[in-house]
């Protein structure tokens, strides 16, 4: 003898897992899934860029003591002028056309930027 069940089901929602947690579909449950991985994401980067900032400090010198002969270090000096004040950035080049360059290769020991708005020098990076 041979038994035999059959249930009669709709397929109306996509969430064939039971009961709605919250009454949410799948739809919105997936779109909160992204927005927290986002945040989670976006979060580790900002405490990543936080370490890494203050943990390597700038110079606290003034400019003075950093260009005296007794220091006896090569410091590399790039002008950037007038668009950086328009943009909020400046511009550190290391590859040109292909081959390392600027800042990769460099044999100073420090870096400066001066920083030029219409010929007359803003500040100093």
């Amino acid at each position: 003898m041979a038994n035999s069940v059959s249930v009669n089901t709709s397929n109306k929602d996509l969430w064939a897992g039971g009961v709605e947690p919250y009454k949410a579909s799948y739809g919105k449950l997936m779109m909160w899934f992204f927005l927290i991985s986002d945040a989670f994401t976006f979060s580790a980067f900002l405490i990543a860029y936080g370490v890494i900032r203050f943990r390597h400090p700038a110079y606290e010198g003034t400019l003075s003591e950093l260009l005296t002969a007794e220091t006896n270090r090569l410091i590399e000096v790039k002008t950037e002028r007038d668009k950086w004040k328009e943009t909020g950035n400046i511009f550190v080049e290391f590859v040109w056309r292909g081959t390392l360059s600027g800042i990769v290769t460099t044999k100073g020991d420090w870096w400066a930027t001066i920083l030029t708005l219409e010929g007359e020098i803003e500040g100093i990076i």
